[in-house]
């Protein structure tokens, strides 16, 4: 029998939400460049669709209820994360605009072509990094609330043992990456705010964890830092 008054979701479009920002990203890093030639640009979006295609596969394999699920909005959603999300989208938008901005409309500080392998292992990790842990965490939804509704649960298994936000550390690396494969110096101001506002996200969502989420206090007396091993 399904309850009476069962909690409010919001569903999200994947099916309109994914092509609509892809083009909208596509629109603004050959648009800022003013050329759809140019090879870094085309390689770094092959390379993001890779990427992206292999931790699908990885994921629907190990978690295969989670992408149905990451297509809600779920009841209890912060409104600061909802705050949070509309600055950060454009803010990742903005790291390729301004890479493509330095690298080929102006060329203000444009980076040797080799160096865009330090951009493909960074984003190469922080792929690695999002795949692993969404496959070991079922309530990895793409919001911060609590969930009540699916009898949410301290998660400690894969990347989870090391950091208590491994995903936030993928969303660092993504961003970090992108102005080395596009070969931008001045690319990486913008990825570096980017990464601040990431390290917020993860601060306030800790703190609601700890005060919302029975268990979550003895598990991060374990696990010590929270994107960063060693360091934060």
């Amino acid at each position: 029998m399904e309850a009476a008054n069962p909690p409010r979701r919001y569903r999200l479009s994947s099916q309109v939400a994914g092509p609509t920002m892809a083009f909208i990203a596509l629109v603004a890093l050959f648009g800022s460049a003013g050329t759809v030639r140019w090879p870094a640009g085309w390689a770094f979006v092959v390379l993001v669709m890779a990427l992206g295609a292999l931790q699908a596969v990885y994921v629907s394999r190990r978690n295969p209820e989670l992408r149905r699920n990451r297509e809600f909005i779920g009841e209890g959603t912060k409104a600061w994360d909802r705050l949070w999300l509309a600055v950060f989208w454009p803010m990742m938008l903005n790291i390729a605009v301004v890479s493509a901005l330095d690298a080929v409309r102006f060329r203000l500080a444009p980076m040797s072509p080799w160096l865009a392998a330090v951009g493909v292992a960074l984003l190469g990790g922080g792929f690695l990094v999002s795949a692993l842990a969404m496959g070991a965490n079922p309530f990895f939804e793409g919001t911060a609330r609590i969930q009540r509704d699916r009898g949410q649960k301290v998660i400690d298994a894969g990347p989870y043992r090391r950091v208590r936000h491994p995903g936030y550390l993928a969303l660092c690396l993504i961003a970090l990456g992108i102005p080395w494969v596009l070969g931008s110096w001045w690319g990486l101001v913008p990825a570096a705010a980017t990464a601040v506002w990431i390290a917020i996200r993860a601060r306030l969502e800790d703190e609601m964890l700890r005060r919302e989420l029975d268990g979550y206090r003895a598990y991060a007396q374990r696990v010590r830092f929270r994107l960063v091993p060693g360091l934060w």
